[in-house]
């Protein structure tokens, strides 16, 4: 069987599971559709085109990544979230009234899903939420040895749907366990006129936990669901091997040898300085895909008028309201942003003063 077959079987799969779900239920299913929006860079394009085509109502391929915008960094190519969400909206027309969801590409959505979206957006009258995944292990994820040697479209579909519900079947029978990280973020269209990301991009820190805090400062009624809220739903993801460490351990990740940060002395110091102004920093950043990314988050955060409090995120009209809730989330310590309250959140470092921060840049600026 083609892909196309798979997929529309499996589609039908589900709208009959929907129709299941929603049987007898006094609360209707509140989205009319769900748009599957495949943004990609434009360097893998060739490559996963014609797999994800079947899967995604549309594949939008992305105007710039930052191997493209940083060529004499030499960066690996990522996506801008920004271009994320333009691929999203560019999708809906004259359609202004939607809700746009952006995740990574390796999180599963659980069955009901967007029923939980929809219920608690309307409880918490949220103009954004985010998920927590749960992590699954991997040994609860055991690949058919039939489908090992079968390198087509439709063996590799039939491997994922099989791995799917040995996820779902984790989830639902309660194996799985916390993570703290950021990577599903839903938005009301109206609120997307308020924020922008500025050039802040996916793949490496710290773009999830300052697009929290960020939406927790802009967005009435944003909630961060936690991952041991819907203990059978959200979202999941199997591993968690933390690849961006490049395996170093937390005494290397937190005091890098000299040797390892040559590669800050290709940024000048002007980049560099932005750091600064990145309010939640835990370690140095310790290669320049990460560098660059933190600069952004230092760009994403300065005012864009000088004496300003008011970040580049907030879009014009909106500086009032920034203005009237940052104090519970954000202070301002020699005039620089910084994390209001928990200083440890969710993880295993300190965040970095200020004065910490300028240590970095001298030594290795």
């Amino acid at each position: 069987r083609s892909a196309q077959d798979h997929y529309q079987s499996y589609q039908d799969h589900y709208r009959r599971y929907e129709q299941l779900q929603t049987a007898g239920s006094s609360i209707a299913f509140a989205f009319d559709s769900v748009v599957l929006v495949c943004a990609i860079v434009e360097s893998d394009a060739e490559a996963i085109y014609d797999v994800i085509s079947p899967y995604c109502d549309h594949v939008v391929i992305l105007p710039r990544s930052t191997a493209t915008q940083y060529p004499e960094h030499n960066l690996r190519a990522l996506p801008f979230h920004q271009d994320v969400i333009n691929a999203g909206t560019s999708v809906m027309g004259n359609n202004d009234d939607f809700m746009l969801m952006m995740t990574n590409a390796d999180i599963v959505l659980a069955p009901d899903f967007y029923k939980d979206v929809e219920r608690t957006m309307r409880s918490e009258n949220a103009e954004a939420l985010s998920f927590n995944r749960k992590t699954i292990d991997l040994n609860e994820a055991q690949i058919n040895t039939a489908y090992v040697a079968d390198d087509s479209i439709a063996g590799k579909h039939a491997a994922a749907t099989d791995l799917l519900q040995q996820g779902l079947n984790a989830v639902k029978g309660h194996r799985w366990g916390k993570h703290w990280g950021f990577d599903c973020f839903i938005f009301r269209s109206s609120f997307l006129k308020e924020y922008n990301f500025g050039d802040m991009f996916g793949g490496v820190p710290w773009w999830s936990i300052h697009t929290n805090w960020a939406l927790s400062i802009m967005a009435i009624g944003y909630k961060n669901i936690q991952s041991k809220q819907f203990r059978k739903g959200g979202t999941f993801h199997f591993g968690n091997d933390m690849t961006w460490r490049h395996g170093a351990s937390k005494e290397e990740i937190a005091n890098p040898p000299s040797s390892r940060m040559t590669f800050w002395k290709d940024f000048s110091r002007d980049e560099l300085e932005y750091l600064l102004w990145c309010p939640m920093v835990r370690y140095p950043p310790y290669d320049a895909t990460f560098l660059q990314n933190s600069i952004n988050c230092g760009k994403w955060f300065r005012p864009k008028i000088p004496g300003s409090r008011v970040p580049a995120f907030v879009n014009d009209g909106y500086e009032q309201k920034f203005l009237d809730r940052y104090g519970d989330y954000l202070q301002y310590i020699a005039g620089f942003p910084i994390t209001r309250g928990r200083q440890f959140v969710g993880g295993e470092f300190y965040n970095a003063d200020t004065d910490l921060k300028r240590s970095w840049i001298e030594k290795w600026g």
